[in-house]
């Protein structure tokens, strides 16, 4: 398990145990693997506390489960990776309309009733169809856990 952390290779190209030992070369630094969780821990002088890097090896996955570790592979961030398979599970149709409506909404910070006429115009829906496609989008993409 520790070498398929070590081994990952990060967007860049280089492997994920290269670049943190490289990175923290002049400090003592070392890999503990308990159980199934990897963590590289480096102590930086002044610093007080360590510098700690965790992932979390499920099955053939390895998950960033620390602020540290989603920093340098956010592509491994457990919560990242939970969102993409629940957007897989929407209509494509559905999550466009729920796109639209968070980018001019959240985002632009546009009041909520001209988004929904904006959107009645791009989609052609009624106004309580387009709020009803956006609750549930939102509800599957961030409400409850996925069986």
């Amino acid at each position: 398990m520790l070498s398929k952390v070590q081994n990952y290779r990060l967007q860049n190209g280089k492997k994920l145990g290269v670049y943190l030992e490289s990175k923290y070369s002049g400090y003592d630094s070392n890999w503990i693997a308990k159980d199934n969780i990897i963590e590289f821990i480096a102590h930086v002088r002044p610093l007080k506390k360590p510098t700690i890097y965790q992932w979390e090896i499920e099955e053939d996955n390895i998950y960033a489960i620390n602020g540290g570790s989603d920093g340098i592979t956010p592509e491994l961030s457990k919560g990242r990776q939970e969102l993409e398979r629940r957007k897989a599970t929407v209509q494509v149709e559905l999550l466009g309309i729920y796109n639209f409506i968070k980018q001019y909404h959240l985002e632009e910070d546009q009041p909520i009733e001209l988004v929904m006429e904006k959107a009645n115009e791009q989609f052609g829906l009624p106004i309580n169809e387009i709020e009803a496609i956006y609750l549930k989008v939102d509800n599957i993409l961030y409400g409850k856990p996925l069986v």
